[in-house]
């Protein structure tokens, strides 16, 4: 079982019309009669989460958007993210998959290699590429993956 988080974005939805026999367990703040509600700046939505205690997750949850220049994504969304991985490592999460943006690369033309530098030019980008810089620094790649 992999639990979905943000199911109801663009990515999302579109992972749940392919998954074929993947059984996944969507969580949204966009509730459905299929997902269960969920909200990474309230961390009290977290608790079903945590009570199901998920070994497999892909967190896609990223609010605000499509306001890129906000600054809210650095010091609300980047803090909520980090907690909400640790609490889901502490529940007992063996593999976590976070979707990053083409934006952390700065203004691109054509395909992006893994191994670019990145250059965020706005805050949601300067947020993203922290977390995976966080990430990269904290756990292994077995454990934790940024796509």
């Amino acid at each position: 079982m992999i639990h979905l988080l943000g199911s109801e974005g663009f990515i999302g939805r579109a992972l749940q019309r392919e998954a074929g026999d993947l059984q996944l367990h969507c969580w949204s703040h966009s509730y459905s009669e299929t997902d269960h509600y969920f909200n990474l700046l309230d961390p009290s939505s977290w608790q079903d989460l945590l009570k199901c205690q998920p070994t497999h997750a892909i967190l896609l949850s990223w609010p605000g958007l499509p306001n890129y220049q906000e600054a809210f994504h650095v010091p609300r969304n980047l803090p909520a993210c980090i907690e909400l991985i640790d609490q889901l490592l502490s529940a007992g999460l063996q593999r976590l998959v976070v979707a990053g943006t083409c934006y952390e690369y700065g203004i691109q033309n054509g395909p992006l290699k893994e191994e670019q530098n990145t250059d965020p030019v706005n805050c949601y980008a300067t947020a993203k590429d922290s977390l995976r810089r966080f990430i990269a620094s904290r756990y292994t790649q077995q454990r934790l993956q940024w796509c």
